[in-house]
């Protein structure tokens, strides 16, 4: 095993991530595509502020087993709240930035009132799920720091999601019933 490199330093802010529907089923051999939605939350629980120019999304695309969405997916993105966006660079690729060029992400609820944003959601809507079941990992880049004039560093956090197979979708069917 390779020892952690830069990339795998522990990241400033936190990240979740939901799926919609909560479990992922690779769509069926034939026909449609399933969908599913995701859903990520940033948040702060360090002890001082972080300042973010950028997060950067890296969605596996293709159609095997270690990737998450079809090609072509055409992918609906939601910055809330509003004071952020978030564009398709590449099919693979989203970035999401402020409106002012850097957040700072408070510590605190009760945090100054000049904050430009306490907390941010990301929600990817309409992913086309691709047809093999597998394990593929979604990658949130982080471009960082905690001093608003100080260099930002990039850090990685990754959510692993297990696209489940349709044989498992319909055996859980038939055991609720």
């Amino acid at each position: 095993m390779n020892p952690p490199g830069p990339a795998a330093e522990q990241t400033l802010l936190t990240y979740t991530c939901v799926t919609v529907p909560e479990h992922v089923y690779a769509s069926p051999p034939e026909g449609e595509l399933s969908l599913c939605d995701l859903r990520i939350a940033v948040t702060n629980h360090l002890t001082e502020p972080v300042y973010c120019p950028l997060l950067t999304i890296r969605l596996p695309v293709g159609a095997g087993a270690r990737q998450l969405v079809a090609s072509g997916s055409g992918i609906i993105p939601l910055a809330t709240p509003a004071t952020w966006s978030v564009t398709a660079i590449q099919e693979d690729v989203l970035i999401v930035v402020p409106q002012d060029s850097t957040a700072r992400f408070t510590p605190a609820e009760h945090a100054l009132r000049q904050t430009v944003t306490p907390s941010l959601a990301i929600d990817l809507k309409g992913l086309r799920i691709n047809r093999e079941p597998g394990t593929t990992d979604v990658e949130v880049i982080e471009s960082a720091a905690t001093t608003p004039d100080g260099p930002p560093s990039e850090r990685t956090h990754s959510f692993e999601i297990i696209k489940r197979g349709l044989g498992l979708a319909t055996a859980g069917l038939a055991e609720e019933v």
